[in-house]
């Protein structure tokens, strides 16, 4: 069964439809969420992690169902909610901090937060500090810290509690090209029984991290599927380098324009 499994997903602000009854499976892994602005990238990971409630469709996180609920039901849907979120981890596209904890509190709070009770959080700590390739920082106050490292503290937070799904909303964002290399190479070093989503506008993530994508337009998804079938819609079947991603992307928002105007315009 898929990690994640999203049907007839719809999501409204008053008279905006940011989500349009999407179907998806996300299975473990690193899976690219991509899209140009306003696409519905952050609408759908704020539903997922439960920030926003359900209001039509469902979604089944590892086994936890998540529908629109009844207000008469509100006790039961808040401890459920609970629940899930001990189970995901969210790195925001604007991730705040205090600039006077320590990496190690940083973490230690964010463990906190999920409930996680490990008898050697300090061990967790260390373990996962390694592999965001931050070892021996945890006595570092973040305010001393680059953009960079901030962001892999984000991934580090995000995963402390060792949750089923992982949530990762333009992590590259404000950081420089070297930063961004190493970054990814964070992302991709993360445990493979963990279903990674990352949301991203940058076509070179998902060359460089993702066995599979799903790509938005106007709150519709307009592909889901492995790279490789991605780059192939541009009639160059063979590599998933950057360019060859580009090519496919570019074609595919091309077709998917096409399709929306009306027949005698096109």
């Amino acid at each position: 069964m898929d990690a994640v499994q999203i049907s007839e997903l719809s999501h409204r602000y008053g008279r905006t439809v940011a989500l349009n009854g999407i179907s998806v499976t996300v299975p473990r892994g690193v899976t690219a969420l991509l899209g140009p602005n306003g696409a519905g990238k952050s609408t759908l990971l704020n539903l997922l992690s439960t920030a926003y409630p359900i209001q039509d469709g469902e979604v089944v996180v590892h086994g936890f169902r998540m529908t629109a609920t009844p207000r008469l039901l509100s006790w039961q849907a808040a401890r459920k909610t609970a629940r899930l979120r001990r189970r995901i981890g969210l790195l925001p596209q604007n991730f705040t901090f205090h600039p006077r904890f320590t990496v190690a509190e940083t973490l230690e709070y964010a463990a906190w937060l999920r409930k996680y009770r490990r008898p050697d959080l300090r061990a967790r700590i260390h373990e996962v500090l390694e592999l965001v390739d931050l070892a021996g920082t945890g006595a570092r106050r973040l305010r001393e810290l680059s953009g960079g490292m901030l962001r892999r503290v984000g991934i580090a937070q995000a995963i402390v509690h060792e949750p089923d799904l992982i949530l990762l909303d333009e992590p590259a964002n404000g950081l420089d090209p070297e930063q961004r290399v190493r970054l990814r190479q964070v992302i991709k070093a993360l445990p493979d029984t963990m279903t990674v989503l990352v949301s991203t506008h940058l076509v070179e993530d998902v060359a460089a991290l993702a066995a599979r994508a799903v790509v938005l337009k106007d709150g519709r998804v307009i592909f889901t599927g492995e790279v490789p079938e991605l780059v192939a819609l541009a009639g160059e079947p063979g590599g998933v380098t950057t360019s060859d991603v580009e090519r496919a992307y570019l074609a595919l928002m091309s077709k998917a324009d096409r399709s929306m105007m009306p027949l005698d315009e096109r």
